[in-house]
């Protein structure tokens, strides 16, 4: 009888412990902040033309994964060449999907790819989101950054005649601008 009731009082804490440790314990990223949705707007940017549209463009492509990702686009005016002068790309990555998000992010960097390159963003650029990434390619400057589950992509054309850093500034800018848009809980 004194066997069995010490067997049931062990049995008791380690339940009571287990309980007690479940309860502290949390997985990583289940206190990190996510987007459940894309912004509803293209927004006025300084410097810039007006949006082509005031809602953006819906689709959706499947990831790395193969899970669907849901984006939206905006764009802001057009060049005589046809190309509008800034593209954002918003592509939202389902819940619980912040680190397939980073990687995304992460494998947009300019990539050489038989006679050609695939052009990304390469140098770093702290204080913008969560991570952020830039290039100048001639007259194309590309910002990738991820805030949370989101990764925006901006392409911006410049004017021949824009000198570099005017170039970044005006799409670091935007970049903050449609990030400040994401919303996330």
């Amino acid at each position: 009888m004194a066997r069995t009731r010490l067997g049931l009082a062990v049995l008791a804490a380690v339940v009571l412990l287990g309980a007690a440790c479940a309860a502290g314990y949390r997985l990583w990223g289940d206190d990190e902040p996510e987007a459940v949705a894309l912004p509803g707007s293209c927004p006025a940017l300084p410097g810039l033309p007006p949006a082509r549209s005031s809602a953006p463009t819906p689709f959706t492509a499947p990831s790395a994964t193969g899970a669907t990702v849901h984006g939206s686009l905006c764009e802001w005016g057009r060049q005589d060449h046809g190309f509008p002068p800034l593209q954002a790309k918003y592509q939202l990555y389902g819940k619980g999907r912040t680190q397939e998000a980073h990687e995304s992010a992460a494998a947009q960097v300019t990539r050489q790819q038989g006679g050609g390159s695939s052009l990304g963003a390469d140098t770093p650029l702290p204080g913008l989101g969560d991570e952020a990434r830039i290039s100048a390619h001639d007259i194309l400057v590309i910002l990738v950054t991820r805030k949370a589950n989101v990764v925006l992509t901006l392409q911006y054309r410049a004017p021949d005649d824009e000198p570099r850093t005017l170039s970044e500034t005006t799409v670091e800018q935007s970049a903050q601008t449609l990030l400040d848009l994401v919303q996330t809980a």
